[in-house]
C-alpha cells in the first residue's frame, strides 16, 4: 500500500526536527498505519528531547551548592522566577538583522499581553494622566484581561470587532495605545488593511508618543516590522506578541511560552521599555525556566522548522474551510490555523457532537485528542462554551494538525452529513 503524500511530508518534517536535536531514530517510513505511526514518532521525539535537554540544562538550575565540583564563590544564582532566557531572546532578535528590535520571552502569550499593557500604561502615565486605548479583538481571554484593567481604572478601552468601526474609533478617541488581535487572521470579507491603519494614524498628532500592540499568534512566525515602523510618523513603539506554545514548540508542547518583539526607532525608548518589562516579569515570575529554554533552544537555532510546521497546519485548515464553506457549514474563509463552527447549538449538543466524533474514531482505532490550543501534529476537536451578560454561546473548534489523516476525512464527512 502506497503511503499518502501528507504522511511522507510529515515524516520529513519530523526527521528535520530529530536532526535539529541530534536524535537518532529509525522512522520506518513504509508503515501502513500512518496515524498510529505519526503518533508514535511524535511521542518518542518529545520524550527524548525532554530527557536529553533536561540533563543539558541541569548546571543552570537551582542553588550553587547543588552543583558538584563548582567553586561556590564564583557561582551565580537567582530565583527561577527571575530567570532570564538570554539565549533564545538573542536568537530571535538577531534573526531580524536590525538594531530597531529587541525581544522578551515570558511564561505565555497572555503573560506577554499582560506585561505589554501594564508596562505601556506605566510608561504613558508619566506624560499623561487619563489614558485610553482603541482595540480590535474578540478572544475571550483578552476580553477578561482588558476588563480587569478597566475596572481598576488603569485605562479606558474602546473595542470593536468591525475593522472600519475600529478605524473610526482611532480618529475619534485619539488613543494612547492601539491594540490589534491577529491582523492577518481576520475573515477575508472584513480583512485587515495596513493602508487604512496607516492613513488613520497619520491623521493623529505626530508629536504624541503612542504604542501599538499586535497579537499575531494565529499568523505563525514573527514578522519583521521594520518597514511598518518606518512608515509611522513621529515616535511610535510597536509590540508584536505571539503565544509560542502554538507553533514555536513544533507541535510537541515542550514548554509554555510567550514572545514579545519590541520595535522602536529610538534606542533609548526601546531599551528602557524592555528594562521595565523585565522588571515586571521578574517580580511576577512570568518567565520560563532554564530547562524550558534548553528544550526550545534548538528550535530557535532552526526557525525554518517553525514556518514549515505552520504552513502544514494552515494548509490543512484551509482544506477544512474550503469544504465547509462549499457546504454552507461556515460562512467565511479565514487565514487561520483553526476552524470554528457555530450553528447556534445548545451546550449539550456541542458536547454530544464532540463525544460522537471521538467515539466513532476510537472504534476505528484512531484516538483523537481533546484539549485547548492548536498547532499540533494530529487534529484536535473541542467543544467551547462562552457566557456573558448578553448571551450564552456554544461552538466547536477544530484544530487541524500538520498531518492530514483519515481522521480528518471522517470529521469533514461527519459535519457534511449532519
Amino acid at each position: 500500500m502506497k503511503n499518502s503524500n501528507s504522511y511522507l511530508d510529515e515524516i520529513q518534517r519530523l526527521m528535520n526536527i530529530a536532526k535539529a536535536y541530534n536524535i537518532d531514530y529509525n522512522f520506518n517510513i513504509a508503515n501502513t498505519d500512518e496515524y498510529a505511526n505519526i503518533h508514535k514518532v511524535v511521542q518518542y521525539l518529545r520524550t527524548q528531547i525532554m530527557q536529553n535537554e533536561f540533563w543539558a540544562s541541569i548546571s543552570r538550575m537551582k542553588s550553587p551548592e547543588f552543583k558538584k565540583g563548582k567553586d561556590l564563590s564564583k557561582s551565580y544564582f537567582s530565583y527561577e522566577r527571575s530567570y532570564m532566557p538570554y539565549s533564545i531572546e538573542t536568537l530571535i532578535t538577531e534573526s531580524f538583522h536590525t538594531h530597531k528590535v529587541s525581544t522578551l520571552v515570558t511564561r505565555s502569550g497572555l503573560s506577554s499581553l499582560d506585561l505589554a499593557f501594564r508596562t505601556s500604561i506605566y510608561f504613558l502615565h508619566s506624560i499623561k494622566e487619563n489614558l485610553n486605548s482603541v482595540s480590535y479583538y474578540n478572544y475571550f481571554e483578552t476580553e477578561t484581561l482588558m476588563q480587569q484593567m478597566e475596572r481598576v481604572e488603569l485605562i479606558r478601552n474602546n473595542n470593536s470587532t468591525n475593522f472600519d468601526k475600529f478605524i473610526n474609533l482611532i480618529l475619534k478617541c485619539n488613543p494612547d495605545i492601539i491594540f490589534i488581535e491577529n491582523p492577518l487572521a481576520i475573515p477575508k470579507n472584513v480583512n485587515f488593511s495596513e493602508h487604512k491603519l496607516l492613513t488613520a494614524i497619520r491623521k493623529l498628532d505626530p508629536r504624541t508618543f503612542r504604542i501599538i500592540i499586535f497579537d499575531s499568534t494565529l499568523k505563525g512566525s514573527l514578522t519583521n516590522l521594520e518597514s511598518l515602523l518606518n512608515k509611522l510618523p513621529g515616535n511610535y513603539l510597536i509590540l508584536d506578541i505571539v503565544s509560542g506554545i502554538k507553533f514555536y514548540n513544533l507541535g510537541l508542547e515542550l514548554s509554555n511560552l510567550g514572545i514579545t518583539t519590541i520595535w522602536c526607532k529610538n534606542d533609548n525608548i526601546k531599551r528602557n521599555f524592555k528594562k521595565r518589562l523585565k522588571a515586571y516579569r521578574n517580580v511576577t515570575g512570568q518567565t520560563i525556566e532554564a530547562v524550558e529554554e534548553s528544550y526550545l533552544y534548538p528550535i530557535f537555532k532552526n526557525l525554518n522548522l517553525v514556518d514549515a510546521h505552520y504552513q502544514a497546519v494552515l494548509k490543512n485548515s484551509l482544506t477544512y474551510q474550503n469544504i465547509f464553506y462549499k457546504y454552507g457549514i461556515i460562512d467565511k474563509l479565514s487565514l487561520t490555523p483553526i476552524v470554528t463552527i457555530n450553528n447556534h447549538w445548545s451546550g449539550d449538543q456541542v458536547v454530544n457532537i464532540v463525544h460522537n466524533i471521538h467515539d466513532a474514531l476510537k472504534a476505528r482505532g484512531l484516538n483523537l485528542s481533546t484539549g485547548d490550543s492548536f498547532g499540533f501534529h494530529l487534529t484536535r476537536v473541542q467543544d467551547i462554551h462562552s457566557s456573558n451578560q448578553l448571551k450564552n454561546e456554544h461552538w466547536i473548534r477544530i484544530a487541524p494538525g500538520s498531518f492530514y489523516s483519515e481522521a480528518d476525512d471522517y470529521i469533514i464527512k461527519y459535519f457534511i452529513n449532519k
